[in-house]
């Protein structure tokens, strides 16, 4: 055997094992990704049907809908007042817990800009304020919107039984 013939070898036994880890990556993530969305999100989705690759239901002029989980780890909920637009997104936390954010319209302007709140409905911030002044109209929108805001938390939590699975 000569040396050609040696170097292909190693170079052909260096791509199989190269190939081999990628696939092998690729494989982790997918069984990983499986695992995690058959134990966080198919709870979400066990009670709303699936229409048009979205699954989405409307209950007492409420939409409420998760949104499609592809392959990453990332996906939302949402409760939509019907009437007036205002909504409460929620964004499931990889180990427990969620983050949320609630659309409402300003008195002002009638813009809907959006607000960060805590599980209890209390306001904790406005993401896009760069002035004191909007910061001040953030806080204005909240409290015009605080009874709406805490009503779209406690019909989330009734259709996802978000504090149950948040213990």
């Amino acid at each position: 055997m000569n040396v050609d013939e040696r170097n292909t070898r190693k170079v052909r036994k260096q791509f199989i094992i190269i190939i081999s880890c990628v696939f092998t990556v690729i494989f982790t993530f997918i069984v990983v990704w499986f695992a995690y969305r058959q134990i966080k999100y198919r709870p979400f989705v066990e009670n709303i049907p699936k229409t048009h690759g979205v699954h989405l239901t409307s209950k007492d002029d409420f939409s409420y809908s998760v949104s499609p989980f592809k392959l990453n780890f990332k996906y939302n909920l949402a409760v939509v007042n019907e009437e007036t637009q205002e909504m409460l997104i929620i964004w499931p936390k990889s180990l427990s817990g969620y983050k949320y954010g609630a659309y409402v319209r300003t008195e002002d302007t009638n813009e809907q800009i959006m607000l960060i709140v805590d599980e209890n409905g209390e306001f904790l911030g406005y993401p896009l304020a760069e002035k004191q002044s909007e910061i001040e109209a953030a806080e204005k929108a909240y409290q015009n919107n605080v009874d709406d805001i805490k009503d779209m938390l406690r019909r989330a939590d009734e259709m996802w039984n978000l504090k149950e699975k948040d213990q």
